[in-house]
C-alpha cells in the first residue's frame, strides 16, 4: 500500500531533499536497481513507521520518540539487522545512508499514515543539516 501524496507534498519533499544535497534522481536510479533485488516485503522508496522494537524495553523507548522521528524511507532491503533506511532519524538527528545496508532498523514496522508522512516531511524541511550514516 503506497500513500498518495498531493503534488504539493511531493514537491515539498523533493525540494527539502535537494536542499540537503540528496539528489532524488540518484536515489531513483538506486531504487530501480534495488527493486530487482529487494528481499523485504516493502519496496524501495516506501515510507515506513517504526512501530516497536524487538523487546518490551525497546518498544517502550520507541513509543517515547516523536512521531516524525519514527518515519523513514526504506531502500527495500531486509537483512538480519533489519530494514534498510535511505533517510530517517537516528538518536534525534536526521541522517541518510551512504549506501545500501549501511543504515538499518531492526524492529517492527508498518506503512506510515498520511499524517505521519506529513510530519516527517515537515521535519525534513525544518532541518538545517542532514548527517551521513
Amino acid at each position: 500500500m503506497l500513500i498518495n501524496l498531493t503534488e504539493e507534498e511531493v514537491s515539498l519533499l523533493l525540494t527539502a531533499l535537494e536542499y540537503h544535497g540528496i539528489e532524488w534522481l540518484k536515489y531513483n536510479q538506486v531504487y530501480n536497481k534495488l527493486k530487482s533485488t529487494s528481499n523485504g516485503k516493502y519496496a524501495a522508496g516506501e515510507l515506513l513507521f517504526k512501530e516497536s522494537g524487538d523487546s518490551d524495553e525497546s518498544t517502550k523507548y520507541y513509543n517515547s520518540i516523536p512521531i516524525e522521528q519514527r518515519v523513514f524511507m526504506t531502500d527495500g532491503l531486509q537483512t538480519a539487522d533489519g530494514y534498510g533506511q535511505v533517510i530517517g532519524f537516528d538518536d534525534g538527528k536526521l541522517v541518510h545512508t551512504t549506501g545500501p545496508g549501511n543504515f538499518q532498523f531492526g524492529g517492527n514496522v508498518r506503512h506510515a499514515t498520511l499524517e505521519e508522512i506529513k510530519k516527517f516531511i515537515n521535519a525534513i524541511t525544518t532541518t538545517d543539516f542532514i548527517k551521513y550514516r
